[in-house]
């Protein structure tokens, strides 16, 4: 039998640590014709009035069809989170 894993699929006999993540309240995306550039970081929060620095946590290079395909799935978790929230408002 053929042990190839397809995309998003687990293997019972592999052993993965638990994936790690870490917080992120600001991101910057650069875009360009062979690649898009996701920066995560982390701002402090603070005075309206006083400067703020960021950290980049992590930089993500993606090719085109794997932005799109995120931008995809983030489109229509977004959407459904948006639908959820207004059944949850008009049955109250």
């Amino acid at each position: 039998m053929e042990n190839k894993k397809r995309f998003g699929e687990i293997n019972q006999n592999t052993f993965s640590p638990p994936i790690l993540g870490e917080f992120s309240n600001w991101a910057g995306v650069i875009n360009s014709e062979t690649q898009t550039i996701i920066d995560f970081g982390f701002v402090q929060p603070g005075p309206e009035n006083q400067p703020k620095n960021a950290v980049i946590i992590r930089r993500m290079i993606l090719p085109p069809i794997v932005a799109k395909e995120l931008a995809r799935v983030l489109n229509e978790t977004l959407n459904t989170i948006n639908e959820e929230s207004k059944k949850q408002k008009t049955s109250k």
